[in-house]
Formats: C-alpha cells, sequence, structure tokens
C-alpha cells in the first residue's frame, strides 16, 4: 500500500510539474497558518498561471512546509526559494509573489527582489559589453525594421524580478479593520457587547431559536468581514433580539444606536462582497481596479451620520492608496495599460456585468 500510494505521489507531482513548465508567466502566492498555540506553523507556496496548452487559469499548490519559530524573514525567503529550485521555476518567469502584509513576510519579498536586482544588474553589464561589441562590428545605417523597435520601446516597461504585491483581499480587510478601530465606531463594541449577553445565556439562545430559527455570530479578529457579519444578523433579527433582551433583563440598543449599526452595515456591504469575490481564484489582476473603484463610489456617495464621517474617510484614503499601487502593477504586466497608470481612462476601469447593484445613495 505504501509503494502504492508513494507511486500515485511521484506520478502526480510529475504531472503538476509538467503543467507548469507549460507557463510562460507565474504568479507565486505563499501564505502562512499558525495553530492555536503556536505549537504547529506551515507556510503555503502556491502558483498561479494560465494553461497556454489548455487554455485554462490554473493554481497549483506546490508547497506546504512545516517550519519552526522563529518565522524570520531569512527564513521564509529561502523556502520560497527552494521551492523555485525544486519546481525548476526560473525567476523570469515569476511576474509578482502574492503575500499576506506581515513584517517578516513583506521583508521576506524585499531581500528576494533586492539579490534579484543585483543578479540582473550583473548580467545586463554582460549583456551592455556584448551589444557594444556587436554594434562595433555591424556598424550599418538603420532599416525600417529598426526603426520599428525603436517605436516599440516607448511602450516598453522595465520587467522587475520577484515583483511584490499585497493580497488585495487581505489588505481591503485591514483597511476594514483599521477603520472600525478608530474611535468614531464605537457602536461596534455595544453591538459585540450585546451579542455577547444573548450568546452566554443558554435560555437565551433557545429563546431566540424559537422566535426566528437563527443565532447571532460574534465577530473575530482573524476572520474576514467577521464584524459585517455580525452586525448585519443584528439588524437582521432587530424585533427577535429585543424580545429576548427584554427577557433577560438587558438594555438593548437605542433606536439612534440600531441606526448608526445599519449605516456601518451599510457602509461595509460593498466591502465585504468585493474581498469575497477577489479571495477567489477565478478572477485575475483586471478585476481589482473595478472592484476597489466600485467600493470607493459606494464609500464616496452614500450620506452617513456624522459620528460615521471619520469611518468613512478612513475608509476611502486607504482604498485610493491601493488603487494607485494596483495601476501601478497594471503598468508593469501590460505595456497597453502605461496611460492608465498615469490617470487615464480606460477600458479595464468600468464596472463589469458581474458586479451587483447596491442600493442608491441617500441624496
Amino acid at each position: 500500500m505504501t509503494e502504492h500510494l508513494f507511486a500515485r505521489y511521484e506520478a502526480a507531482d510529475s504531472k503538476l510539474k509538467e503543467l507548469v513548465g507549460r507557463a510562460r508567466q507565474i504568479t507565486v502566492c505563499l501564505d502562512e497558518w499558525t495553530k492555536k498555540g503556536l505549537s504547529l506553523s506551515v507556510l503555503g507556496v502556491s502558483a498561479c498561471f494560465y494553461d497556454p496548452t489548455d487554455s485554462v487559469p490554473r493554481h497549483i499548490v506546490m508547497r506546504i512546509k512545516q517550519i519552526e519559530h522563529p518565522h524570520t524573514s531569512e527564513r521564509l525567503k529561502e523556502v520560497v526559494m527552494e521551492t523555485l529550485t525544486e519546481w525548476n521555476i526560473d525567476r523570469s518567469k515569476v511576474v509578482m509573489l502574492v503575500t499576506d502584509n506581515g513584517a517578516n513576510v513583506v521583508k521576506a519579498m524585499r531581500l528576494m527582489r533586492e539579490e534579484a536586482s543585483e543578479s540582473d544588474a550583473i548580467e545586463g553589464e554582460q549583456e551592455e559589453d556584448a551589444e557594444e561589441e556587436e554594434d562595433f562590428v555591424n556598424d550599418e545605417d538603420q532599416d525600417d525594421s529598426e526603426l520599428s523597435e525603436d517605436y516599440q520601446e516607448e511602450f516598453t516597461v522595465p520587467f522587475v524580478s520577484l515583483r511584490h504585491m499585497p493580497c488585495m483581499a487581505h489588505t481591503l480587510q485591514l483597511v476594514v479593520k483599521k477603520a472600525l478601530s478608530t474611535n468614531s465606531c464605537s457602536i461596534l463594541s455595544k453591538a459585540r457587547s450585546l451579542v455577547g449577553h444573548v450568546r452566554k445565556s443558554g435560555v437565551a439562545v433557545q429563546k431566540l431559536q424559537d422566535i426566528c430559527g437563527k443565532t447571532l455570530p460574534v465577530d473575530n479578529a482573524t476572520r474576514w468581514n467577521s464584524s459585517y457579519l455580525m452586525m448585519k444578523r443584528l439588524t437582521e433579527l432587530r424585533h427577535s433580539i429585543n424580545q429576548v433582551v427584554q427577557m433577560l433583563k438587558v438594555d438593548t440598543l437605542r433606536v439612534a444606536e440600531w441606526e448608526e449599526v445599519e449605516n456601518v452595515v451599510n457602509l461595509l456591504e460593498p466591502f465585504a462582497d468585493q474581498t469575497n469575490l477577489l479571495q477567489s481564484d477565478a478572477h485575475s489582476l483586471s478585476y481589482i481596479i473595478p472592484a476597489l473603484d466600485n467600493a470607493t463610489r459606494w464609500n464616496s456617495s452614500y450620506l452617513m451620520m456624522k459620528r460615521l464621517t471619520e469611518l468613512r474617510h478612513s475608509i476611502n484614503q486607504v482604498v485610493q492608496m491601493l488603487k494607485v499601487d494596483t495601476l501601478r502593477v497594471f503598468a508593469v504586466s501590460s505595456p497597453q495599460l502605461r496611460a492608465f497608470a498615469n490617470g487615464q481612462p480606460s477600458y479595464a476601469a468600468g464596472p463589469e456585468p458581474t458586479f451587483r447593484a447596491y442600493p442608491p445613495a441617500i441624496q
């Protein structure tokens, strides 16, 4: 049985490496997971690419490596480089490295890029020397083909080895988390307290299920959209919750506070939807700008309460920064989008048909 399983593993490994070898360009993704209590940590490294033979996008997990503490940037860099070597992936094929925003991961990507830049500089000097020798030997007049190449150089964007791009879904959630931590969003702690009172009582939980057949989720710092989902469920079960807390003899939210919860839910809804879309394997880089644009327009046009103005501006400011960074990556990935990176209109910036229609903003 062991030999049979090992043979199946070897066959699958060879097949996957063959698929990766077909790719012209590859995006390498990595993410770290730590078990509760810090007793186990693993780093996953995967490859996303377009298969030109079968004309389909592919996402292949190349390695799941257990790593010991401390998770230094040097150690993470070694694991990634070992994976690229094992899978015969030349760094010239790597369009970008997508990771979360952890300080050690970001530093590891910077170290890899610096090493690659030094290597590119050496190779570039060698190529320049070779070109100078060739020009000296073949000093001829330019023809039409050479002029055409000069013209094309205007649209050439320098290639950067091992370019790093933070995971957009993770970054969006950091934006929301930062905004919810501001003093202007004290309603979140009140909503969390109300949910806690209900969840601590088995009688209250049973009563709520008897009334509406649902329970109240509590938010979690590491679970995406959890604060949004908690407050959304509160607004859905508002009347049922009021009946339950009356039985518990616990104060519920005031009318103005319930309205504030609804406003926060409306504000965060596009970010929750776009996060769910961006974290899938079915969308490419071209989806990021429309997704951010969709969330920004809704965030800017929705007339929030004065107490939430700071929350709205905090989200809008960071999202605009994300959009600018993504435009720069766009320009590198596709030279035709250089004008887009300079702030000029582009067809890729328009809303996509898959975008859901949000309620009209309050005027």
